[in-house]
């Protein structure tokens, strides 16, 4: 009874009428299906209904989620994909901006429905990617913006998310013991909002401006996700509080 209520629920109101008008043809007639030219393209309905079920049960349609195991990471490398995922999920709505970073790319790209509308350019982690705390890798699967902050000046360098009044080139090391690298003009703050990378807060994740933007589209960076100073600004000023960010290193 189980399998004929599967079945049942499989079948569009039209295929229902049609298979209900063909038993009635069926049991009211005990001729030959020569003689109903119309039973015969009716069975050949019922052949091709029964070939479509096969097929759904022995191949299943796949079903994306978001998330940090290596099935998820790959589908949703796509930006098509991810989107829509977000959209079944009820995470976005259509016209939402959503971002997508991708590490065998070194891109970050944007969309609002589904097309990618920019590509920027980034340098994730030296040391791969990973959810370890401390691992100094850039972490996986989805995430959120929880704020922004945009520097008074350009190039002004940002520590602990606040304005310090040192002013870096984009290509200058800085000073500062144990930083050559440092966090310039604006950053997207990040939350894990997954099992997998909910430790994303306490790791002081950005997506921010660098004064090593001579290694952008290489991995160089600590943990973070560096972008160019010209491409913080806007991002800092296009991205919401709120937005979705997945980060796969596909």
């Amino acid at each position: 009874m189980g399998c004929k209520k599967n079945i049942i629920m499989l079948l569009s109101s039209e295929e229902k009428n049609r298979i209900l008008k063909l038993h009635e043809s069926y049991r009211n007639w005990n001729g030959s299906l020569q003689q109903r030219p119309h039973l015969l393209v009716e069975q050949n309905f019922l052949y091709q209904l029964y070939d479509e079920m096969m097929a759904y049960w022995f191949n299943p349609i796949t079903t994306t989620s978001t998330g940090c195991s290596p099935d998820d990471l790959n589908n949703n490398s796509s930006m098509n994909t991810l989107y829509s995922t977000l959209l079944n999920e009820n995470k976005i709505k259509d016209g939402d901006d959503v971002i997508l970073i991708r590490g065998s790319k070194q891109k970050l790209y944007i969309s609002d429905n589904g097309s990618t509308t920019e590509a920027l350019t980034v340098s994730t982690a030296a040391k791969g990617f990973g959810n370890e705390k401390g691992s100094k890798q850039t972490p996986t699967g989805l995430m959120q913006v929880t704020n922004s902050v945009m520097a008074s000046d350009k190039f002004e360098v940002l520590i602990g998310q606040q304005e310090t009044n040192v002013i870096l080139g984009p290509y200058k090391k800085s000073e500062r013991a144990g930083h050559c690298a440092e966090v310039l003009t604006g950053l997207l703050n990040l939350k894990g909002v997954e099992e997998c990378n909910k430790n994303i807060s306490q790791r002081s994740i950005y997506i921010h401006g660098t004064n090593r933007e001579q290694v952008l589209g290489k991995p160089a960076s600590g943990g973070c996700i560096r972008v160019s100073n010209n491409d913080v600004i806007t991002l800092v000023n296009k991205i919401k509080r709120g937005t979705y960010v997945y980060v796969t290193p596909v």
